[in-house]
């Protein structure tokens, strides 16, 4: 007869994210499903911002591709949100003023 193996458990300690304490450090994006009533399928990309569960962003198609997707809030991320963790600025301005610091650091 096989030996029984022990049932794997599911760890209930695990760490939970800190929900958000302030406006815009904690953005969310899901996708939504609805239907008009001629039968045609929608999609809708949802952006909102956790703490206020205010929508900042709604994006409906029929059809909605990954690349959209990930480059419209890839392009937003790095250029139009500021970040506390920078200091304001946005992730393509951090860039640049890095870019600028190290130029100015090898001419010296």
């Amino acid at each position: 007869m096989p030996r029984r193996r022990p049932r794997r458990r599911v760890a209930v300690h695990r760490p939970r994210p800190l929900p958000a304490s302030a406006t815009n450090p904690v953005w969310a994006y899901d996708f939504v499903f609805d239907a008009c009533a001629n039968g045609q399928q929608l999609k809708c990309l949802t952006v909102i911002d956790e703490y206020t569960r205010e929508c900042l962003a709604i994006d409906v198609a029929g059809s909605i591709r990954s690349a959209r997707v990930i480059e419209d809030w890839r392009q937003e991320y790095n250029t139009v949100r500021p970040h506390s963790s920078l200091d304001g600025l946005t992730p393509a301005e951090f860039a640049e003023r890095m870019k600028s610091t190290v130029q100015q650091e090898a001419i010296f």
